[in-house]
């Protein structure tokens, strides 16, 4: 039997460490939809019975709509000469985040024609529509909380026990809490709103496992939430199953 290497050992008990005492998560499997392998995905939201994905990479990016009811692709765009990050849906207009570029592009909900664009400092990593706004990440410990015209409201820093949660990644705003990935980590973090604390973590390490996933850069990223049923559809980048599940509390 070939061992993991000893800093893959040291990081995973690090983390267990970092959790503990915090409420652990599961999440249940409902549902697998089959997934675009090609899809680097930077962002997902759910909407009235789609889903709504950012993909990224220069020259690869798209913005794209698929059914919740059985993962058939829908409508693609490209989006050409960016890296596209995070997206929202707010009302009739979806906004997609650029990595890079400090510019958000505004597409009408139904017809996925660009209608605007939104700018913003830093870096675009994560969006979800928030109230009348938006809360966003940029890869830091910080969640952005900005109004409906993109302009910034507040900042909330995320800790554990006291240690900042950097490269904070996609995020979704959901029954007034917000879950969010963290790059290269199997674990989505559950936050309060207004302190920004860790309040509970999801181990989706199993999720992994059984994608296969190989490549470093095929981590677990794309969170949206169907508020009617209460579900959560989660996927990774370049992974073949999006699933749709609940968390279970184990601990």
């Amino acid at each position: 039997m070939t061992l993991p290497p000893l800093r893959r050992i040291v990081r995973r008990a690090l983390r267990k460490a970092w959790f503990a005492g915090v409420p652990r998560y599961v999440p249940r499997i409902l549902r697998v939809l089959p997934h675009d392998r090609e899809a680097f995905t930077q962002g997902l939201a759910y909407l009235d019975g789609m889903l709504f994905e950012s993909t990224g990479r220069i020259g690869r990016s798209a913005l794209r709509a698929i059914s919740a009811a059985d993962g058939k692709l829908l409508k693609s765009v490209a989006v050409p000469d960016v890296w596209a990050e995070g997206l929202a849906v707010q009302g009739d207009r979806i906004v997609q985040l650029t990595w890079k570029h400090g510019v958000a592009n505004v597409y009408g909900r139904d017809s996925f024609e660009r209608i605007g664009q939104l700018r913003y400092p830093g870096e675009g990593w994560g969006l979800s529509a928030c109230n009348d706004g938006f809360v966003m990440t940029d890869g830091s410990a910080n969640l952005w909380f900005r109004d409906g015209e993109f302009l910034p409201t507040r900042r909330v820093p995320v800790s554990l026990k006291g240690i900042p949660v950097a490269r904070l990644n996609d995020v979704i705003w959901a029954d007034n809490r917000i879950f969010a990935n963290i790059l290269y980590a199997s674990e989505i973090v559950e936050l309060h709103p207004r302190t920004g604390s860790v309040i509970g973590f999801v181990d989706c390490s199993e999720l992994l496992a059984r994608v296969g996933v190989s490549d470093s850069e095929h981590v677990l990223n794309g969170i949206a939430h169907d508020p009617d049923s209460g579900s959560f559809f989660l996927t990774g980048k370049c992974w073949p199953e999006l699933f749709e599940v609940t968390f279970e509390r184990t601990e």
